[in-house]
C-alpha cells in the first residue's frame, strides 16, 4: 500500500500560551435593592381579630349555668320560641 504523508500531519505537544486578551474577572456592580415591604389585607386584619375571640363565651356559659342551677333558665317563653324554630326547620 502507498504511504501518504504530509496531509494534515500531527505535531507533538505544544506548551499552553496564555491568551493576551484574556478577560479580567468582572468587578461586582453595586445594585440598589428596594427594602422588603408587606401589605396586610383588610381580610387578614379581620381574621386576626376573629382569631383573638375565644371559641367559648365564658360569661354566657357562667350565666346560663347559674340560671339552670337556680331553675330559672327554662321558661315557657323560651320553650315556645325553641318549638317554633324547630317547626320552621321541619
Amino acid at each position: 500500500m502507498a504511504n501518504i504523508s504530509g496531509i494534515n500531519p500531527t505535531s507533538g505537544p505544544q506548551p499552553v500560551q496564555p491568551n493576551a486578551t484574556a478577560k479580567q474577572p468582572a468587578k461586582p456592580v453595586a445594585t440598589a435593592q428596594a427594602p422588603d415591604t408587606v401589605e396586610i389585607s383588610e381580610q387578614a386584619h379581620l381574621a386576626s381579630k376573629l382569631a383573638a375571640i375565644p371559641d367559648v363565651r365564658a360569661d354566657l356559659v357562667a350565666r346560663v349555668r347559674g340560671e339552670i342551677a337556680a331553675g330559672t333558665y327554662e321558661t315557657d317563653e323560651k320553650l315556645e320560641i325553641a318549638i317554633a324554630n324547630l317547626l320552621e326547620e321541619l
